[in-house]
């Protein structure tokens, strides 16, 4: 499978046991996922610059920080790039990454 971005194609060689064959599935199902998002992500990002190029506008969202904390955490909810620069080195144990799928791509200005 060639990826939309790749300029070359990569030969990809999964070993595995029989016993692994439920793996081997998920792999590929997940990869045929990944190929189908890519795509629709293409054709999402085209009908939005043929938007901007006609002058309709494009909605936005508001971005917003928020942070919880607990016994022994701190949960932000946040842009992480802008987040992580604020934070100490080597302070993160554990990340939750939710790309925003909703909108496809949504990015600070940071």
């Amino acid at each position: 499978m060639l990826s939309l971005w790749a300029k070359n194609k990569v030969n990809v060689h999964l070993i595995s046991s029989e016993s692994e064959g439920a793996i081997k599935k998920n792999l590929e199902r997940k990869a045929a996922q990944a190929y189908e998002m890519s795509g629709q992500m293409v054709a999402h990002m085209r009908r939005f610059t043929e938007m901007e190029v006609k002058g309709i506008t494009i909605e936005k969202s508001d971005y917003s920080r928020d942070i919880k904390t607990g016994p022994g955490f701190d949960l932000h909810l946040g842009d992480c790039v802008e987040i992580t620069h604020e934070m100490d080195d080597e302070s993160i144990d554990y990340t939750i990454f939710s790309p925003p799928f909703a909108s496809l791509y949504t990015y600070s200005n940071f």
